[in-house]
């Protein structure tokens, strides 16, 4: 057992029954939490382990203890990769690609003086390979994250990269998000309406208990892979990635029996118009997967279930957003409020480490450079001329 050096026991548990030996730590430390994220739910890093995660025994979980409890947790999954023709030794948060966002849990009296850099030094110390580079991201500007890599000393090398923005939507009264949208998306939503009210029977499912979301993801899983992301589109549904499926489905039924858990169908008869896959974690309803039946495209039932799901949340005072946790082009008729998306690296006192570093620093340094001399040549070419 490791101490950082501002006095923090510091153990380090291991795959799938160390992230259960946590659990109940875990989860009192994550209702401490003033701004939590559903990457922070120990039932999501447990469904991780349990489908998605290449060797569950290469994830660890590096717990810090002060006097009266735990105080943070660093999930971090370990591989080797290659950077610049090297292979380096890369600790990150747990990650996909169908992941979008991570962070760690550092509790609210522990985070004006959490040290990052130490702590990894203690963590560094208890595992016995070394490794070159940390990696934490993609993240929000606001996670604890960013504020835990913002705090660190001049000795720690680091770089933060900018990866884009997540949208969100602010919750409250129904007046309030009707003046925000522009007059022609409110005709637009009006007309769907009106569509939508010519049709017989119309209901809407909110599934919150275990039982109920069981029934519900079913049908969730099938409507998401009919329309646009299905096979004959993005091809990212749940349904067409087994992995997905599992891991989802493995989620749906743990983040159901802890209350956090919500599915929302849109309905035609028995037909399913529209669905919605959300996580409720603090003051934010994250929308992680949406999905609606095309051959309704005309009654615009995936703007119609968010229309009412805003309607649903804004009788929650702990809800303020409907975050849609990615940045897509039709978010802007909603109004969005955004956050910046980023990733941060932490380059350790290795070869590799300082290597590293140095090359990832001097591209940050030449893209500005290499920005300008392309508009510039672009400003000389004899079209930009001759167009002027």
């Amino acid at each position: 057992m490791a101490r950082n050096e501002v006095g923090h026991r510091v153990e380090v548990f291991q795959g799938r029954s160390g992230l259960d030996a946590l659990a109940d730590e875990w989860r009192a430390l994550f209702d401490s939490l003033e701004r939590p994220s559903y990457a922070q739910l120990w039932e999501w890093h447990r469904s991780y382990l349990e489908t998605l995660a290449p060797d569950p025994e290469a994830v660890r979980y590096c717990a810090l203890h002060d006097g009266e409890g735990l105080v943070a947790i660093l999930p971090l999954a370990f591989a080797d990769e290659w950077i610049m023709g090297l292979r380096m030794r890369v600790a990150s948060l747990p990650q996909h690609d169908h992941l979008r966002l991570g962070d760690i849990l550092i509790h609210p009296r522990a985070l004006p003086g959490f040290d990052l850099g130490r702590t990894l030094a203690a963590v560094r110390r208890r595992i016995r390979r070394p490794w070159d580079i940390t990696r934490l991201g993609p993240t929000t500007e606001d996670s604890a994250a960013t504020a835990a890599v913002g705090a660190v000393g001049p000795t720690v090398l680091r770089l933060t990269e900018p990866l884009g923005v997540s949208d969100a939507l602010e919750a409250g009264p129904h007046e309030a998000l009707q003046d925000r949208l522009s007059k022609n998306f409110r005709a637009a939503l009006r007309k769907a309406r009106n569509k939508l009210a010519r049709l017989e029977n119309v209901s809407a499912v909110w599934a919150r208990t275990p039982e109920e979301v069981e029934a519900a993801y079913a049908r969730f899983v099938e409507v998401e892979a009919s329309g646009w992301k299905g096979q004959a589109g993005a091809g990212t549904a749940i349904g067409l990635d087994p992995e997905m499926c599992g891991f989802f489905g493995d989620l749906s039924r743990r983040l159901a029996a802890s209350g956090h858990g919500r599915i929302n169908l849109l309905l035609h008869g028995d037909k399913v118009m529209a669905g919605q896959f959300g996580i409720v974690a603090g003051e934010r309803y994250f929308l992680l997967k949406i999905g609606y039946d095309e051959t309704y495209r005309g009654e615009a039932p995936g703007n119609l279930l968010l229309e009412r799901l805003l309607q649903e949340v804004a009788d929650d005072p702990a809800i303020r957003y409907v975050d849609l946790v990615s940045a897509a082009t039709w978010h802007q008729s909603w109004k969005p409020v955004q956050r910046q998306v980023l990733m941060h690296r932490l380059f350790h006192p290795t070869p590799l480490g300082a290597a590293a570093w140095a090359a990832l620093r001097g591209k940050q340094l030449l893209r500005p450079l290499a920005r300008d001399l392309r508009r510039r040549a672009k400003a000389r070419s004899p079209g930009a001329e001759s167009h002027a």
